[in-house]
């Protein structure tokens, strides 16, 4: 198991600062940030320097659907294509033609497996599904017809809302796991105003059951973009590998990354408590430290100190402080549960949510006021993993 740096505008020095701290494995870069030559250089760049580390590129052709878009340097990549709709895919030689473009520049990077083409599957048993299948059926021929033996990933970019079905999503498992695939890159398309960690239960159960199947039952790679928090629970249910940026648009994932951008005021800088499970304000954890309670919810790394030591209102924290400081975090969570079985991670899952509960509950009795929907999510995430549970029959 392994954190990965969902690449993005802005990476400054945060991700070999990173990769150099070991708080991250590897990253999956974003071809709308960087232009062809670029994206070459960075991918180039850190397996001169961090060989073991994980580098994947995301094609991102599902950006394609977006009309009008935002979609930075996508343009200067040659197997992009924009204004995507239902007539760009009919025909066996669209799929082929996109799967060659999308998989024939990845051969010229130096990335550690290649990610293929998809668009975003609203409901696994309408038309989307059928291209989704039909683009990683045409990338899984393509790579196969090469002598390329860097290992593929099949990738799926799954609306929130198709999670609502068991015997689809077990129809759809049948169809992918017979393909010629090493693993998949899996990634939840999620409605623009939802909060990072919080999702309807049912959905979150039906992605570990997703995960637990493609990587326990069957043996293969699975790795999760755009994970934030909820990487958590698909790293007990098995996940190789979750993905985390440095902004809102990089921890979950939302067509308004390509759309145009309406502008707004700066989010406003946030904490990672692990303790809690949650990404505090700074605001609140002013309150927290006025309430005595400081340390009941400071994470552990190496950017904490000032924390402890100061009103948290007065502590410089720059954006890649924050990212820093989030990453580092995050992994020591799923470095807790690296080698524990499902059942065990699981276990361990519900003690950081009785923990998490606890403590907000003393704040609050302490005086200390959260924004909601903060804390919303722990009660969901102990019923998902209960109906996970029932799910993958490990009851």
């Amino acid at each position: 198991m392994t954190l990965l740096a969902q690449h993005g505008w802005g990476k400054t020095l945060k991700i070999t600062k990173a990769l150099g701290s070991g708080s991250i494995g590897g990253l999956i870069l974003s071809p709308r940030d960087e232009t062809p030559e670029n994206a070459a250089a960075v991918l180039e760049s850190i397996a001169g320097d961090h060989p073991d580390a994980t580098r994947l590129f995301d094609p991102l052709f599902h950006a394609g659907q977006v009309v009008p878009a935002n979609v930075g340097k996508l343009p200067d990549y040659s197997y992009y294509r924009p204004n995507l709709a239902r007539r760009d895919f009919i025909g066996a030689s669209k799929f082929a033609g996109y799967a060659a473009d999308v998989l024939g520049f990845q051969y010229t990077l130096n990335v550690t497996s290649l990610v293929a083409p998809t668009i975003e599957l609203v409901n696994f048993g309408d038309s989307s599904a059928q291209i989704a299948l039909q683009l990683a059926d045409a990338s899984s021929t393509h790579h196969a017809s090469t002598d390329d033996k860097r290992s593929l990933l099949l990738s799926f970019l799954i609306n929130e809302n198709a999670l609502q079905s068991l015997d689809e999503l077990d129809a759809f498992l049948d169809a992918i796991t017979v393909m010629n695939a090493d693993g998949y890159y899996l990634m939840m398309s999620r409605a623009s105003s939802t909060h990072n960690a919080l999702i309807e239960p049912s959905r979150l159960a039906a992605l570990m059951y997703m995960v637990y199947i493609l990587r326990v039952v069957n043996g293969f790679d699975v790795y999760c973009g755009y994970s934030d928090l909820i990487g958590l629970p698909l790293h007990a249910a098995g996940a190789t590998a979750s993905a985390c940026g440095w902004y809102g648009t990089l921890r979950r994932f939302t067509f308004n990354r390509f759309r145009k951008s309406k502008g707004g005021r700066r989010p406003r800088p946030r904490y990672l408590s692990t303790p809690v499970l949650e990404s505090i304000l700074i605001s609140e954890m002013d309150q927290i430290s006025q309430a005595g309670l400081i340390d009941e919810f400071i994470s552990g790394t190496s950017y904490d100190n000032d924390f402890r030591t100061k009103l948290p209102f007065t502590v410089a924290w720059p954006d890649e402080d924050a990212a820093l400081h989030h990453w580092e975090a995050l992994a020591a969570k799923v470095n807790e549960i690296e080698s524990l079985t499902v059942d065990d991670a699981l276990k361990k899952l519900v003690d950081w949510i009785d923990t998490a509960e606890a403590i907000r509950s003393e704040a609050e009795i302490g005086g200390v006021q959260f924004e909601p929907p903060s804390g919303d999510h722990l009660d969901m995430w102990r019923l998902a993993i209960q109906q996970f549970r029932e799910m993958a029959e490990l009851t």
